[in-house]
């Protein structure tokens, strides 16, 4: 029985970290905020490699199922499917033993179905909160097929949540494109200023360092920053080099263009870095670029930002609510390679520009920090619990 108050918290997300990219990331955040303000969680997740299958992180109770899963910086959609049924099994072992008040879903896709499963079979409520790839319309280059089997399904698991949350504005907008009559909820990502906000002088160095930290899929562009280098060399005042941060199943074929465009001298690839270290990179670097195709509200944006890197990325959903052209960084249209180019050569050219764009990255940043965005979440947790307690209140007195 709902007694108006949801402190204990079950979160599923098939990516945690160490495993997964940004939307793992922001589950970590997002869990352990909770429980500095007193709620009681655990997180269901895919087990990888020699993980064990249930620890405790900063009070987080982790509980990981066995999934056949190749890398862990990528996860294809059979692999996301072996999330699903794989959990099964625990997700009514633990609403057995643990008696949740509420399910927090990070993507519809895959970790939906699980939600669904717990409201029909236990009553628990649950929300979605959407991260872009689960959004029918996000990646049409790459999933467009999928997208027409899946709506009818993401049709039936939308509509039975008690919330529905997009991380962007412009990801609400794709959503409501695909079921405009569904409220959808708008809260972004965040940022652990405290990691992330250097109290610490940035190192001076010879040359003008260029970050980009990612997966390494197509999706993410890197192609078009390889392709851009040409043309930047040329007009760079100043030395340069591209530090490449992160792992993917696209790697090979970026170091093959590196090497065809023969612009070796001025891109490095540093592989897997763990989160805990990224600060070390930012620190490392006088500007952040993201030249991606599709985005739902990127961390790696925020984390920059919140280093005092000015940013040039795409106009994209989430990355362009974070980048005020011509303040923090600049925005540039998607498979633009000539206007990349052109932006970062502005940047590398005039340090003076880049250090005035530094502090309005700072400023933007404050506005992102992980506690304000949990406290948004647990609003929508009290309206879930009054609307649940005015449900079992009037089934005892039908």
């Amino acid at each position: 029985m709902y007694t108006g108050i949801m402190q204990n918290i079950l979160i599923i997300n098939y990516e945690f970290p160490p495993v997964g990219g940004g939307g793992g990331v922001a589950t970590y955040y997002i869990a352990r905020e909770l429980c500095r303000k007193g709620y009681e969680v655990s997180v269901l997740t895919s087990r990888f490699g020699s993980q064990r299958w249930r620890e405790t992180i900063e009070n987080i109770r982790v509980y990981r199922v066995p999934v056949l899963r190749k890398r862990r910086d990528y996860c294809s959609v059979l692999e996301m499917a072996t999330f699903i049924l794989s959990s099964i099994p625990m997700l009514f072992f633990l609403l057995l033993t643990c008696h949740y008040d509420l399910i927090h879903i990070f993507f519809g896709v895959p970790s939906g179905p699980l939600g669904y499963l717990a409201k029909k079979i236990f009553g628990v409520p649950y929300l979605i909160r959407m991260g872009g790839g689960d959004v029918p319309g996000f990646r049409p280059f790459q999933y467009k097929k999928l997208y027409k089997i899946l709506t009818p399904f993401l049709n039936i698991l939308w509509r039975n949540a008690d919330f529905l949350v997009a991380n962007s504005d412009g990801l609400c907008k794709m959503a409501s494109g695909v079921f405009p009559d569904l409220p959808i909820c708008v809260i972004p990502n965040g940022v652990d200023t405290r990691r992330f906000t250097n109290g610490h002088r940035r190192s001076p160095a010879p040359v003008v360092r260029i970050l980009f930290v990612s997966r390494l899929i197509r999706r993410k562009g890197l192609q078009f920053l390889i392709e851009a280098i040409p043309q930047i060399a040329q007009q760079a005042k100043f030395p340069f080099v591209i530090k490449v941060v992160g792992d993917g199943p696209d790697k090979q074929e970026f170091l093959q263009l590196v090497k065809e465009n023969r612009v070796e001298e001025h891109i490095r690839f540093y592989g897997y870095v763990d989160h805990a270290d990224l600060p070390h990179y930012y620190l490392d670097a006088d500007i952040f670029v993201l030249p991606s195709l599709a985005e739902g509200m990127p961390n790696v944006v925020l984390e920059a930002m919140g280093s005092g890197l000015p940013v040039v990325a795409t106009r994209v959903a989430g990355s362009e609510e974070l980048v005020q052209d011509g303040e923090n960084g600049f925005l540039v249209d998607a498979k633009n390679v000539e206007a990349l180019a052109q932006a970062l050569i502005t940047l590398i050219n005039q340090p003076e520009l880049r250090e005035q764009m530094s502090k309005g990255a700072k400023m933007m940043a404050r506005k992102y920090t992980w506690n304000i965005v949990t406290e948004h979440y647990t609003a929508l947790y009290e309206q879930m619990a009054r609307v649940h307690c005015l449900s079992a209140e009037f089934q005892r007195m039908a």
